[in-house]
């Protein structure tokens, strides 16, 4: 079952189970254009996102020089709330 997630800059079908940290996940993995945007306004408005639990999945999936790593530190000190 798909929930209608609206966030400002971001509107989007997901899975009823698909939690803001895993959507967070999902954009850094495919990294389009719109993902970036998005990630900017889902970090942003999401105040009690785990920070910690993002980072701790992007190390298990990804190599330690992948680029994507550093780019969520930037963005979650740029435009996190906590």
């Amino acid at each position: 079952m798909a929930a209608l997630v609206d966030l400002p800059g971001l509107a989007a079908r997901i899975s009823a189970d698909l939690t803001r940290e895993d959507l967070v996940i999902l954009k850094l993995l495919w990294r389009r254009a719109k993902d970036v945007a998005d990630l900017h306004a889902l970090i942003a408005a999401t105040a009690d996102l785990d920070a910690d639990f993002v980072r701790e999945t992007l190390a298990d999936i990804l190599p330690p020089e992948d680029p994507r790593l550093t780019e969520f530190e930037e963005l979650f000190t740029r435009f996190g709330t906590a």
